[in-house]
């Protein structure tokens, strides 16, 4: 199981994908916190493959921006319900 987290893909997951992981981590902060630590495998927890340029955009994300902005978003979701799908990526 291991070998396959850490196996590069060969495809980059799709927007939507990308969306949902993006947005689970902004939501989940302790998701967040491990997306930001090891990408690969935080997407393998959801069953999205990333490939290594998406790995390498997301441990180039700064964790106190990233942070502050899950927050912003969590602070928006409790004011007006859960946004759409969000497209950040």
């Amino acid at each position: 199981m291991k070998a396959s987290i850490d196996a590069g893909a060969t495809s980059d997951a799709s927007q939507a994908e990308m969306d949902r992981l993006v947005g689970h981590a902004l939501f989940d902060q302790d998701f967040g916190a491990r997306l930001l630590e090891n990408p690969r495998a935080a997407a393998h927890e959801l069953g999205i493959d990333l490939s290594e340029s998406q790995v390498e955009r997301i441990m180039e994300l700064e964790p106190a921006s990233f942070a502050a902005l899950g927050t912003l978003f969590r602070n928006v979701a409790e004011l007006e319900g859960p946004p759409g799908i969000l497209p950040i990526w």
